[in-house]
C-alpha cells in the first residue's frame, strides 16, 4: 500500500488489502467486546475484572484459605515471599485495597498463618507448609525450571567445584588482555 500506484493491478492490490485490513480491524472489535462481556465485573464491584494469570481460582477467598489452596497445589513448604506472589497471580484481591503492596500481603501471610495451627506448619523462618504433611512435604524438591537459564554446554561442563575454578581461570580466553 505504500508504494505509488501506478497500473490498474496496484490500485486492485491496494483495494483488496484496504479491505483486509477493514475485516482484520472489524474481527479485533468483535474479540474485544466479547471479551468485555465474558470479564465484566459483578454490578455490586468497582474492580475491574481481568485475566486470571494463574491457573489456581483465589478470588473472593480469605487470606489463609487461599495458602492453603496454593499450598496444596505445589506441593512443598514456601516462603511468604513466594506465596504471596502465587496468591495474588490467583486473583486473590485484599477486601480493603484495590491494590496492595507485594510487603504488604507479606506480613498479612506471616501474621495469620501461625493463628491456624490446625492447617499451617512452620517449616522454617516465614516458611510454611500444610500441617497435614507432617515433618515431610508430598515433593521433597522443587520441581525444576522448564528453562535452563544457567546450563551451558561449554567446555567446563564436566568439571565440578574447585576443578571447575581452576580451568576456568587458566583458560586464555578468560584472561585479562
Amino acid at each position: 500500500m505504500a508504494r505509488p500506484k501506478a497500473t490498474v493491478r496496484d490500485a486492485e492490490e491496494a483495494a483488496e488489502a484496504a479491505k483486509a485490513l477493514a475485516e482484520l480491524m472489524r474481527g479485533e472489535e468483535r474479540a474485544l467486546r466479547l471479551l468485555r462481556v465474558s470479564t465484566a465485573p459483578d454490578p455490586g464491584t468497582s474492580r475491574r475484572a481481568g485475566p486470571r494469570r494463574s491457573g489456581l481460582p483465589l478470588e473472593g477467598l480469605s487470606l489463609h484459605e487461599a495458602a492453603r489452596r496454593v499450598l496444596e497445589h505445589c506441593g512443598w513448604p514456601m516462603h511468604v515471599r513466594d506465596l504471596g506472589v502465587r496468591i495474588k497471580s490467583g486473583g486473590w484481591r485484599h477486601p480493603r485495597s484495590a491494590n496492595p503492596r507485594p510487603d504488604q500481603i507479606q506480613y498479612q501471610l506471616a501474621a495469620r498463618l501461625p493463628r491456624h495451627p490446625e492447617i499451617f506448619k512452620k517449616f522454617g523462618p516465614n516458611t510454611f507448609g500444610l500441617a497435614e504433611w507432617g515433618d515431610s512435604p508430598p515433593r521433597t524438591e522443587r520441581p525444576k525450571p522448564r528453562l535452563g537459564i544457567f546450563s551451558s554446554s561449554g567446555p567446563f561442563e564436566h568439571l565440578e567445584g574447585d576443578e571447575l575454578m581452576e580451568a576456568y581461570f587458566e583458560d586464555e580466553s578468560n584472561q585479562w588482555s
